[in-house]
């Protein structure tokens, strides 16, 4: 059993059986500094984030686009099919829809391959964001830790409630933001290709 896990059950202890505690008792153990970070809220609202989050945001727009185009074509092909219908024979529709049917698979096809590809691609350019803001926060983190004596940074998702002045968010995004103005996202997704 840890020190400190024993200091704590003497003192509970202590204080069931109505046993009074020297005031010198808690001089004898530091209690550690601790601080709060919102990571989240940092990647999230940071400039590099947001930007970030306009290219990822760009990048499945054009997907979109791309599907909807393949859909309208798709969609005028079937469109036009139906259309003849009427004026041809039984095995010449038949020879038609069954291109139809290959022109649609192959469209789908094309969709998830792309899709695929885009998922990978966001991934690695994601991977290579977080890389650069992961080293300039090292950096920040180790520079306020120094400051101002923080022994234990804590996620701010891990907890139910922590006073605002322990909540170190705003100045680490402050200084991200400095030291991180803005951020290449389209170079980063080019290096990551390769």
């Amino acid at each position: 059993m840890t020190s400190l896990r024993r200091f704590i059950l003497a003192f509970i202890c202590a204080a069931m059986f109505g046993v009074t505690v020297p005031s010198g008792a808690f001089a004898q153990s530091k209690v550690p500094k601790t601080a709060v970070l919102d990571m989240r809220a940092v990647l999230r609202d940071s400039v590099a984030g947001k930007t970030w989050q306009d290219y990822y945001n760009a990048k499945r727009k054009e997907h979109k686009d791309r599907i909807a185009a393949e859909e309208k074509n798709v969609r005028a092909a079937w469109d036009e099919l139906n259309r003849q219908r009427s004026i041809l024979a039984p095995q010449a529709f038949q020879v038609r829809e069954r291109a139809f049917r290959d022109l649609e698979t192959a469209a789908r096809g094309r969709v998830g391959v792309a899709e695929q590809q885009l998922a990978r691609e966001l991934r690695a350019t994601q991977a290579e964001v977080r890389k650069i803001m992961d080293a300039k926060l090292e950096v920040i983190l180790e520079e306020m830790i120094k400051e101002r004596g923080i022994d234990i940074i804590i996620a701010k998702d891990d907890l139910v409630f922590s006073r605002k002045e322990f909540d170190l968010t705003a100045e680490v995004m402050k200084r991200l933001n400095a030291a991180l103005p803005k951020l290449d996202v389209a170079a980063l997704a080019a290096k990551a290709k390769k």
